[in-house]
C-alpha cells in the first residue's frame, strides 16, 4: 500500500466541490485515501436528503361567504417541511469490513456494539446487493454555536425513522484515535510538513496492524 505525492495532492481538487468547512475537507482527504487503497467503492458528497417532517398548512376560510364554495382568506404555514442532509456517504468494498466499519444491523447486543465502537472507526448499514454504506456528519471539536447538539437529535430521529445511523465525525478524535490520512501531514496551501500535537498513525499502518491481529 503506497500513495505518491501527485495522487495525494490531487485530493485538494476533489475536496473543493461543495464542502462547507475545513474539517469536511480534511475528512474528505481521509475518504479519498481509503478509496485510493480500495476500501471504498464510491463516495458521494451531499447525498440525498432524509425527510423529517411533511409540510403542514392550515387554511382559513371566509365564513361570511354564504356560497357552498368557501373562499380561502389565508394559508398559515405551520411547518415548511424539514429534511436532513448528511455531509457525505460512502459505499464500502468487502475488505473494509471490521477494519474501517462494522454493521449495526449485525450487532446482536449492546456489548458487541460498544466493543466495536472502541476498535473500529465507523458504523455502517446493510445496503442493497449485500453492500455496506455509511453516512457522515462532520463537526468541529469546538462547537461555538452548539450545532452538535442539534445534529445529535437529527441523528437519533433518522435512526428511529429510517434505521440508518449517521456517523458523527470529529476530525481530531478520528485522526488521533484511529489513523490519519497522509495528505493531512502537509499544510493546506504550501504543502509543508504540518506540526501535530500527536503521533499520527498512517492509514496503511493502521490496516497492517489490524491484519496482524486477525492472524
Amino acid at each position: 500500500m503506497k500513495i505518491n505525492e501527485s495522487t495525494m495532492f490531487s485530493f485538494d481538487l476533489e475536496s473543493n466541490k461543495g464542502l462547507d468547512s475545513i474539517d469536511e475537507v480534511y475528512f474528505n482527504w481521509f475518504l479519498l485515501e481509503l478509496e485510493h487503497y480500495g476500501f471504498i467503492e464510491n463516495i458521494k458528497l451531499q447525498p440525498d436528503s432524509f425527510k423529517m417532517s411533511d409540510k403542514k398548512i392550515v387554511k382559513y376560510y371566509d365564513n361570511s361567504n354564504t356560497s357552498k364554495k368557501k373562499k380561502i382568506v389565508k394559508n398559515l404555514k405551520l411547518d415548511p417541511g424539514r429534511v436532513y442532509t448528511a455531509d457525505s456517504y460512502c459505499v464500502w468494498n468487502d475488505k473494509a469490513k471490521n477494519i474501517f466499519h462494522f454493521c449495526i444491523d449485525e450487532c446482536h447486543d449492546d456489548m458487541v456494539y460498544e466493543h466495536n465502537l472502541k476498535k473500529i472507526p465507523f458504523v455502517s448499514n446493510k445496503y442493497k446487493n449485500d453492500k455496506y454504506i455509511s453516512y457522515f456528519e462532520v463537526k468541529p471539536s469546538f462547537d461555538r454555536n452548539n450545532m452538535t447538539r442539534l445534529v445529535k437529535n437529527n441523528i437519533s430521529f433518522i435512526y428511529y425513522r429510517y434505521g440508518i445511523l449517521i456517523n458523527l465525525v470529529i476530525k481530531e478524535k478520528l485522526f488521533e484515535k484511529f489513523c490519519t490520512p497522509e495528505r493531512y501531514l502537509y499544510t493546506d496551501l504550501k504543502k509543508r510538513k504540518r506540526k501535530l500535537n500527536f503521533e499520527p498513525i498512517l492509514i496503511k499502518d493502521f490496516v497492517n496492524e489490524k491484519n496482524k491481529r486477525s492472524l
